[in-house]
């Protein structure tokens, strides 16, 4: 009887709800366009909160909407408590990617929030039929290099994309990116002194998938 009464609770513990910091209201911002920047309305976007994948993990939807005529969209929620090691991610549903390919943003913590507020000014949602998939390994050659930040300037739509939310020696960036354009990867690296290296190279995207490594 002992054992059922301690396997109830561990069962319990397991599926409890994620807490939340009753206080403290986050607001994200953003606007939708195609590839030639017109505006995307009624498209459904999520915000989930979660703590891994693994067994004993927690996940949640927190927010979710619709773009409005004007492809912006803002949503307002509570904040799950980070410092337990929680993070958000932003989505849209499967169910509205059949003509688009998936979006997905990761490993949001409070560190991406200035004055409890995210906004990323413009995101593009692309078609399979006018993108190819791009994979980034960024791989330090020098374990005293750490990469801090990047950005990818060009049309291009985040697929289990993540945020660097502290200096990595190794990180992936995943992304599908409109064919035949020059897109430009910018990246900074910090040295062991802490010294900030801002760096900026071209990548030619044509009609096939890329994986490239990038050795920093």
């Amino acid at each position: 009887m002992k054992k059922y009464f301690l396997l109830i609770i561990f069962i319990s513990c397991v599926s409890c709800t994620i807490p939340y910091d009753a206080e403290t209201r986050l607001v994200f911002e953003t606007k939708l366009v195609d590839s030639n920047d017109n505006s995307l309305e009624g498209i459904d976007v999520e915000i989930t909160v979660s703590n891994g994948s693994g067994f004993g993990s927690s996940s949640e939807l927190l927010s979710f909407g619709k773009t409005n005529s004007n492809g912006e969209l803002r949503l307002i929620f509570p904040s799950p408590e980070f410092d337990r090691g929680y993070d958000l991610s932003v989505n849209s549903p499967y169910s509205d990617n059949e003509n688009y390919v998936p979006l997905e943003i990761n490993n949001i913590g409070i560190e991406n929030f200035n004055d409890y507020k995210l906004t990323i000014p413009k995101i593009y949602r692309l078609t399979y039929d006018e993108s190819v998939q791009v994979y980034l390994e960024f791989n330090s050659i020098n374990n005293s290099n750490k990469i801090t930040n990047v950005f990818i300037d060009g049309i291009n739509s985040p697929y289990s994309s993540s945020f660097l939310d502290e200096e990595e020696t190794f990180y992936t960036y995943n992304f599908f990116a409109k064919k035949n354009q020059t897109i430009q990867i910018n990246y900074t690296v910090k040295n062991i002194s802490g010294q900030l290296q801002n760096v900026s190279q071209e990548l030619v995207i044509n009609e096939e998938n890329i994986s490239q490594i990038i050795n920093y």
